[in-house]
C-alpha cells in the first residue's frame, strides 16, 4: 500500500477495536495524546510498567522495564504502526491522526470518577423515581407536574452540553472517525 492509500483511508470499525482490545495499546494511545513531543520507547515502556505494577517510575526493576519494553517493540507498536494509528520508528511514537481520532472510543475515567454510561443511567434512575413520586403526589404538590419535566429535561440537556464539550476536546471534532 502507497503512502497515498494510507492517507486517505479511515481506519474500519473492526481495526479500531481490535487496537484498543489491548490495556497497552490504549495505555499508548493515553501518553502519546497527553504529549506534544513524540515519545521515546523506552518512556512510554516505563510509564505502562508504572501504572501495570501500581508502583512509582523509580520504584520499577530492570526486568519490570524490559518485559513491558520487549512487548511493546515486538508486538504492540508495529501492529499500531500497521494500523496507521501511531508513527513508529524503532525509537520513538508519535500519534496520527486517525490515532487521535479514536480515543473518543476510549472510555478514559479518571480515578474517583464514574464514566458517562453509569452518570447517565444514574441520571435516569433519579429521574424515573422523581417522576414516580410527582405521580403519585410525593414532592410538593404546589409545583406543576410540568416543572418538574422541565427540570428533568434541563439537567439532562445541560449534562449532554457538557458530555459534548468534554468530546470535543478529546477528539477536535464532532464526529472525528468515519467508518466504512
Amino acid at each position: 500500500m502507497g503512502a497515498d492509500e494510507t492517507e486517505d483511508r479511515s481506519l474500519s470499525q473492526n481495526e479500531i477495536f481490535q487496537v484498543l482490545s489491548s490495556h497497552r495499546r490504549q495505555r499508548v494511545i493515553e501518553i502519546c495524546e497527553q504529549s506534544v513531543e513524540p515519545v521515546s520507547l523506552s518512556d512510554l515502556a516505563q510509564e505502562i510498567a508504572a501504572t501495570e505494577q501500581e508502583k512509582e517510575v523509580a520504584e520499577l526493576t530492570g526486568k519490570e522495564r524490559k518485559r513491558i519494553y520487549t512487548s511493546l517493540q515486538q508486538v504492540h507498536l508495529p501492529m499500531m504502526a500497521r494500523a496507521n494509528v501511531i508513527e513508529y520508528d524503532g525509537r520513538t511514537v508519535e500519534l496520527t491522526e486517525d490515532g487521535s481520532d479514536i480515543t473518543i472510543y476510549m472510555d478514559i475515567v479518571p480515578s474517583g470518577t464514574v464514566s458517562w454510561a453509569v452518570y447517565y443511567f444514574g441520571l435516569s434512575v433519579i429521574s424515573t423515581i422523581t417522576l414516580i413520586g410527582v405521580y403519585f403526589d410525593v414532592y410538593p404538590p404546589q409545583l406543576p407536574d410540568i416543572i418538574w419535566a422541565v427540570l428533568i429535561t434541563a439537567v439532562f440537556g445541560s449534562s449532554s452540553i457538557v458530555h459534548l464539550y468534554v468530546i470535543k476536546q478529546f477528539s477536535m471534532g464532532w464526529f472525528p472517525v468515519q467508518f466504512k
